[in-house]
């Protein structure tokens, strides 16, 4: 499941909340889950500075509404880490597919289980 964003934005669409609901029902049957990190990325194009802030922005939105769905906020733990980790290539000339800068909008899960 990924979670995506629009250029620029943080805010959670009808689509993403619905992923996020799958989410937390499949997670509700796992009692090895200790902690989970909410990892907010940005496409490569713009300022890093401002990215770092979006990226951070994002991992925040989505751990507020899991939060509202029922995760004890204990539980979860952010980080923004701007266009640092981008999955596709892109090039922010206007060369690239939206594709690729889509996909490196995005929000990420870490889980952190005791087997």
């Amino acid at each position: 499941m990924l979670i995506n964003f629009p250029t620029g934005g943080s805010e959670l669409d009808a689509q993403n909340r619905a992923i996020l609901q799958e989410l937390v029902r499949t997670a509700q049957g796992r009692t090895d889950i200790r902690r989970v990190r909410v990892e907010g990325h940005t496409d490569t194009c713009g300022n890093e500075l401002n990215n770092m802030q979006l990226s951070n922005n994002r991992a925040v939105s989505v751990a507020n509404e899991l939060v509202t769905m029922g995760v004890p906020r204990e539980m979860l733990e952010t980080v923004g880490y701007g266009s640092a980790q981008p999955r596709a290539n892109e090039d922010c000339e206007g060369r690239t597919e939206e594709l690729s800068q889509q996909t490196n909008r995005r929000v990420e899960f870490s889980l952190n289980v005791c087997r």
